[in-house]
C-alpha cells in the first residue's frame, strides 16, 4: 500500500514540474525552454570590522570651600 501510495505521489508530482510545452507542437520545430545565464558583478565593498568610537575622558571632581552670608530679611525697627 505505501508504494503504490508512493509511487502515486511521485507521478502527481512529476507532472506538475513538467516543462510548458505546446500540446500540439508542429513538426519540425525544437521547443525548449531557454534560461538566461546568471550575471555576475564585482564589487568592491567596505566592511566595518570595528565601529567608529569616541574615547571617554574623565577628569577628577574639584572642591573649594566658599563662604557665603544669606541675608534673610533686613533689619527694621517696629
Amino acid at each position: 500500500m505505501k508504494r503504490i501510495l508512493l509511487l502515486l505521489l511521485t507521478f502527481i508530482s512529476c507532472g506538475i514540474y513538467a516543462q510548458d510545452l505546446p500540446n500540439n507542437p508542429e513538426p519540425g520545430k525544437c521547443y525548449v525552454r531557454c534560461t538566461t545565464p546568471d550575471t555576475y558583478v564585482n564589487e568592491d565593498v567596505q566592511i566595518m570590522i570595528k565601529p567608529a568610537h569616541k574615547v571617554l575622558k574623565t577628569y577628577p571632581a574639584e572642591y573649594k570651600t566658599v563662604t557665603e552670608s544669606v541675608l534673610v530679611k533686613e533689619a527694621s525697627k517696629n
